[in-house]
């Protein structure tokens, strides 16, 4: 389905505004634009799943039609990547110092 700048805007606007952008200074994203030519651009990250983040576009019915999650994930801007925070125990991390510090 090809949609207007209109309706695309209102998705790209969705996008951003369900998204935070990243407290590191240092995630900028550059888009390629020319040779030697970079578009920066602050990283957004998104919380929740992309699934989950459809439903509520469609209960939030922003366009006047439907519009399926493939599409609505097409128009994702380039600089909105997924959160992936790693939680690690520090239960383990801290016995294996326990132990070394033994020897």
């Amino acid at each position: 389905m090809k949609l207007n700048n209109e309706n695309k805007t209102l998705i790209e606007i969705f996008w951003n505004d369900n998204t935070k952008v990243s407290s590191n200074t240092k995630d900028i994203l550059k888009l390629k634009v020319r040779s030697k030519n970079h578009d920066p651009h602050a990283k957004y990250l998104l919380d929740m799943t992309q699934t989950k983040l459809y439903i509520k576009f469609l209960s939030e019915s922003l366009l006047p039609f439907n519009i399926s999650q493939r599409s609505f994930e097409k128009y994702k801007p380039w600089y909105v990547k997924i959160n992936k925070q790693r939680v690690s125990c520090c239960k383990i991390h801290m016995q294996f110092k326990y132990y070394y510090d033994v020897f």
